[in-house]
């Protein structure tokens, strides 16, 4: 799922360079506690460490234990370092200049199991009747979705738009996500009556990003070794 995208010193500090020239957003993710979101500030030295400075986009307490920071670089998969904490303030973290930086790779359709708390709204097109469900798992090019929806809904039918809120398990993260289009590839009922739709959507833009942030932030939630 992640591999090494460059343990090269002067590239490291090139990359860490640009984040901060560009105000970049970086995530703090530790499993089994609410991620934090915080913004490169700069990079300075003190008795010959490198370290890069974070502004908290609200106060919260820098984990003790393994964490990450992740970012999205325009274009690119999902990137991150492991932190290195120097000092902890109400606004600010510091963290040692990394050994190394991760990438995660992309896969052409991993299916990943949402949390319990992601919705979808979405109308059929040529209806106005707004339809609202759950979202039960998402890749890069589809989703699978459940509800009491439309009985006029069939296999084939395009929803426009499809507007989806991506939450994690833990704290109130959240990424919205909007399918200028989707087409319904498979509809059947479970045990609770419900429908359950299998959608396919190709994502444009920044929504591409969103989702790709959000799978690889969702894909350390579920797995127990995905980070040290």
């Amino acid at each position: 799922m992640k591999k090494i995208w460059t343990a090269d010193t002067q590239l490291i500090f090139d990359e860490l360079s640009g984040l901060v020239s560009t105000a970049a957003r970086l995530i703090l993710y530790q499993k089994g506690s609410p991620p934090n979101s915080t913004t490169a500030s700069q990079i300075h030295s003190i008795e010959n460490k490198k370290l890069l400075e974070l502004t908290k986009e609200k106060p919260f307490q820098a984990p003790q234990g393994s964490a990450l920071f992740l970012y999205q670089p325009p274009g690119n998969a999902m990137r991150g370092f492991y932190i290195k904490l120097h000092d902890d303030s109400a606004d600010k973290l510091v963290t040692e200049i990394p050994g190394e930086i991760i990438q995660f790779q992309r896969r052409r359709h991993p299916r990943i199991a949402t949390a319990n708390n992601c919705k979808a709204t979405f109308t059929r097109k040529g209806s106005q009747y707004l339809n609202n469900g759950i979202i039960e798992n998402i890749s890069r090019e589809g989703a699978k979705l459940t509800g009491n929806f439309s009985q006029h809904i069939k296999q084939g039918d395009i929803l426009s738009p499809l507007s989806m809120s991506l939450r994690l398990r833990f704290g109130d993260y959240e990424e919205n996500v909007t399918a200028g289009e989707a087409v319904v590839k498979r509809l059947t009922k479970n045990k609770k009556g419900e429908t359950e739709l299998g959608v396919q959507f190709c994502l444009q833009g920044t929504d591409h990003e969103y989702l790709d942030r959000y799978l690889s932030i969702r894909s350390l939630e579920n797995y127990p070794h995905a980070t040290k």
